[in-house]
């Protein structure tokens, strides 16, 4: 199988307030801030979940009490106020087998 992912470009001049940035029903099983432009304010919500501050760049992987990946699929939303810059997310798919090699 081949890895999925999608790269985001989000425009932080653009103000969000809980913006879909992965649809309802779309699973993802890790998000990487790839980039995080100084002085920067954003955060992530995973579905109904709390936002989770976005603070520098870090992975977060979301697995099971066994170590296996746990696929989100509720959606994954941004907050961010006007500012300046792009914060660049690399938001990993998992796996698909319609694309298995």
């Amino acid at each position: 199988m081949k890895p999925v992912y999608q790269v985001l470009f989000l425009d932080l001049a653009q103000q969000r307030d809980s913006g879909p940035i992965v649809e309802v029903g779309n699973r993802y099983d890790a998000v990487t801030v790839h980039q995080l432009p100084g002085g920067s304010v954003a955060s992530l919500k995973l579905g109904p979940n709390p936002d989770i501050p976005l603070l520098r760049t870090e992975t977060y992987r979301f697995l099971d009490s066994c170590e296996h990946p746990f696929f989100c699929d509720e959606g994954l939303f941004l907050t961010n106020p006007v500012g300046a810059g792009v914060l660049i997310l690399i938001v990993s798919l998992g796996t698909s087998p319609a694309i298995a090699g």
